[in-house]
């Protein structure tokens, strides 16, 4: 009786551990007088957009998540993501000398 609870035990922490590490990220911001989103989803040690890029977390704790993206070797372009979990914001940018992206920053959901 013992090993089937045991069992359970490890069974139900499992399903639940995996679900807090499944949360997705729903942003919005404005860029250029338009209201847009931004959505990434937790897959292990990445966040992943609907489109596919991967920003790999590089530093987490419970205040913020660091993240970082780039595209070798058909573009030079690093992309810095900041999520502040206590301010439920965000910030987003592309750094490429000369050519960096615009800064991007909004209002978060967690899901």
């Amino acid at each position: 009786m013992y090993k089937n609870f045991g069992l359970f035990t490890i069974f139900m922490s499992s399903i639940f551990s995996s679900q807090l590490l499944a949360e997705t990220w729903n942003c919005s911001y404005y860029f250029r007088n338009k209201l847009n989103t931004y959505e990434v989803k937790r897959q292990g040690n990445a966040l992943v957009t609907p489109e596919g890029p991967r920003n790999k977390i590089l530093y987490e704790n419970e205040k913020v998540i660091y993240a970082y993206d780039y595209y070798a070797p058909r573009f030079k372009t690093f992309y810095a993501l900041h999520i502040d979990k206590e301010k439920m914001m965000f910030s987003l940018i592309g750094l490429e000398p000369g050519n960096d992206t615009d800064l991007v920053t909004g209002k978060c959901k967690v899901f």
